[in-house]
């Protein structure tokens, strides 16, 4: 099965179902059809397996990974909503990987796959190896675009301290540029939530 789906062959895939083969399997790894076939971007391949054997989208490989981590990492964003949409989630065993590949989209600057990585169920606040999370990457690298998407429509907190001791709004008032500075301080000003931020 998980070499008819690594050739993306679903022909004989379905007729293995045909023959009554169980298409809950999974090789050495614990990796599932459904694994290889996020792997590979197979869309059709991908919602038959989901659709049609009813296969587990939650499956847990020796990895630590799940069908769902598995078209992030490769970067097929396309099955992304599909795989959610159906159940599939992303393993909390890898929150830090995950947060360095939010943090990676951040640095380059690619908003889709920011927003991919958030509606996939991802906290934004998980931080990464420095304590830093998207928003600290987002300020740093003087990006208003993705600190406003951050700050407006998902649940990223303001106050979160790195492992120097900084915040987000620390870094903007680093910047030459004070618009980001500017924007976060009026977000803590009329933001009803208390926030853990010094008056300097």
């Amino acid at each position: 099965m998980c070499t008819y789906v690594y050739r993306n062959d679903l022909n004989s895939l379905k007729l293995l179902h045909k023959q009554k083969v169980n298409m809950h399997s999974s090789d050495q790894n614990f990796r599932s059809p459904l694994h290889l076939g996020a792997s590979g971007g197979y869309m059709n391949t991908t919602k038959w397996l989901v659709e049609e054997a009813k296969v587990n989208v939650n499956l847990v490989d020796n990895f630590g990974g799940t069908p769902l981590y598995d078209a992030l990492i490769n970067g097929h964003f396309h099955l992304l909503s599909y795989l959610y949409s159906h159940g599939a989630r992303l393993p909390v065993v890898k929150a830090k990987e995950l947060a360095f590949y939010l943090n990676a989209f951040v640095y380059e600057g690619n908003l889709e796959a920011i927003q991919c990585l958030i509606a996939c169920g991802f906290n934004p606040n998980t931080t990464d190896y420095d304590g830093r999370n998207a928003l600290h990457i987002a300020v740093i690298t003087n990006q208003y675009d993705i600190v406003h998407y951050l700050v407006e429509e998902s649940t990223v907190w303001l106050d979160i301290s790195d492992h120097f001791h900084r915040t987000a709004i620390h870094y903007a008032f680093r910047l030459n540029d004070l618009t980001i500075a500017n924007y976060l301080l009026s977000k803590i000003e009329t933001d009803p939530i208390p926030h853990n931020l010094s008056k300097d």
